[in-house]
């Protein structure tokens, strides 16, 4: 009994304190009233897919609001289902901000797009305030940089000078998120300029890998990442770049690590496994290897990497790989439909959401009164509830077949 009231006033003691830790996020969008809006964070940097945090519904005035778990800084992906920004969180934080595009009519917002968020009374020792800030000082500084051409030597001094400013500013600073920030700047902006004594990369590898625990969920690090290891293969020797295909062949996982490792710069076992990954990550928009053998390899790697975040990211690769391409065959099959013998089919993805795809219906029912009799039409849809009455009448103007998909699908 003692106990259980004993755990009563711990927990009474540390609720408030993880409430308040909570961040806040109070958004106002005009041209997007009673819709849907998401909060992601990315699953992993390599497959950039989404883990959904939250789901809320404007008002009538374009207003919404979502509470954010208490927790380390984060970037975080907000917006509806066409269009996202994204900002980086941090306890206590209250975001007031503003989700306005230029044309929410916009003929190109079928897609996914980024747009800058605009934050209003932004707290000056928010992290947002701070990376905004630093971000509009260094590229006047390089801007400047970039214009100094004519004397190399003053140029070398300028690149030596910024970079010395910005680690000192970082050692100041007391928060390890912008120190890290700032460091990695330095690392995506002044190391890839291209002037006399830029450091070599071996020094890079040095100073941003060697020996260095690998930060998965900070994005500048893994930015920084990906423009080192980038066509990782070209920097491989010209035998085990050969050897290596042959291990992607026949699926040696052990073999794989052990020709990576030859590379000067591939760091201990877990840098290389990543390293792995990545190649195959950009061979999926290559043809450098073929697609079953990449598929194979990430479902090697999903099983029995010895790495279990790298398990997942591989899993996660593979769910990027089986999306449709052009000239793939449509997977009807799972969509328990059987198209007609003697007939193409027109496919057609909707979002009663969407102004766009709304006022596209129009022009589809004049394709299917002229040809309807010689192609079949099909339209794809996420099922989830229809808040109001315009998104209900706009799934009513489909007459023809159409077929709903889980959210999750």
């Amino acid at each position: 009994m003692k106990l259980c009231a004993l755990i009563a006033v711990i927990y009474a003691a540390l609720f408030p304190s993880i409430f308040f830790a909570q961040a806040k996020i109070v958004g106002f969008a005009p041209q997007f009233k009673e819709q849907h809006f998401y909060l992601w964070k990315e699953e992993d940097f390599l497959s950039k897919r989404k883990m959904l945090v939250a789901e809320t519904l404007s008002d009538a005035q374009g207003l919404f609001r979502f509470d954010v778990p208490a927790g380390p800084i984060e970037k975080y992906v907000l917006g509806t289902e066409g269009l996202n920004g994204y900002l980086f969180v941090q306890n206590q934080g209250f975001y007031r901000l503003e989700f306005i595009s230029e044309s929410a009519q916009n003929s190109s917002y079928n897609l996914q797009e980024e747009i800058e968020l605009t934050f209003i009374d932004l707290d000056s020792n928010d992290i947002n305030f701070k990376m905004l800030g630093f971000e509009a000082w260094i590229d006047q500084e390089l801007s400047d940089i970039h214009f100094e051409r004519s004397n190399e030597g003053e140029r070398v001094r300028k690149i030596a000078l910024l970079k010395l400013s910005i680690l000192r500013d970082a050692a100041k600073d007391t928060s390890t998120y912008f120190k890290d920030y700032l460091r990695y700047s330095v690392a995506n902006t002044l190391e890839n300029t291209n002037y006399m004594g830029a450091p070599t990369k071996e020094n890079l590898f040095n100073t941003y890998f060697f020996q260095k625990a690998v930060q998965y969920r900070s994005p500048f690090y893994t930015e920084f990442f990906e423009k080192y290891y980038d066509q990782f293969l070209s920097q491989m020797d010209s035998k085990d770049a050969t050897e290596i295909f042959k291990a992607y062949a026949t699926l040696d996982l052990r073999k794989q690590d052990s020709i990576i490792s030859n590379h000067p710069c591939a760091g201990d076992s877990v840098l290389r496994s990543l390293i792995n990954l990545y190649v195959l990550k950009q061979a999926m928009n290559n043809d450098f290897l073929p697609k079953s053998v990449i598929e194979s390899n990430l479902r090697l790697q999903s099983e029995k990497s010895p790495f279990t975040l790298h398990r997942k990211i591989a899993n996660n690769l593979l769910l990027n790989i089986a999306k449709l391409e052009i000239g793939d065959p449509f997977p009807f099959e799972r969509l328990n439909y059987v198209p007609s013998v003697n007939k193409p089919v027109y496919i057609h993805a909707y979002n009663p959401s969407n102004t766009f795809c709304i006022q596209e219906i129009r022009a589809l029912r004049k394709l299917l009164g002229t040809y309807g009799s010689n192609i079949e039409f099909l339209t794809l849809y996420i099922e989830k509830p229809l808040t109001n009455e315009a998104e209900k009448k706009a799934m009513d103007q489909i007459t023809w077949k159409k077929i709903g998909l889980p959210q999750n699908d």
